[in-house]
């Protein structure tokens, strides 16, 4: 699968054309943004995204809030099989075996 490459939101340029991502680097890409996109902010899709960053934001919170977020969001997401997260220097890692059996870490 292809995909526009997104860096920091904006759309990359190479050489005067859309650069594109495909494979392992196309699903962190995917996991990124669906992970940090709030539920109903994508008009093209209200489904799309996950409940992380007001998980991530609140207070009152707990870990176990971040990882119903992180399962709700990608259970549902055809690139990912497993995935395992982590709070790291209270940031949150999470690891993602694809379907293709590569494994990737996103830090959020």
């Amino acid at each position: 699968m292809k995909d526009l490459k997104l860096q920091n939101g904006d759309l990359v340029i190479n050489a005067g054309d859309f650069a594109l991502v495909e494979g392992d680097e196309f699903v962190l890409q995917e996991v990124i943004y669906r992970l940090n996109t709030p539920h109903f902010r994508w008009a093209l899709n209200f489904t799309y995204g996950s409940d992380l960053p007001g998980a991530v934001n609140s207070p009152e919170s707990r870990w176990v809030d971040v990882v119903r977020s992180i399962n709700d969001a990608l259970s549902s997401d055809p690139y990912v099989s497993d995935w395992y997260a982590e709070e790291v220097d209270g940031k949150v890692e999470v690891e993602v075996i694809t379907r293709t059996g590569g494994v990737i870490r996103a830090v959020l």
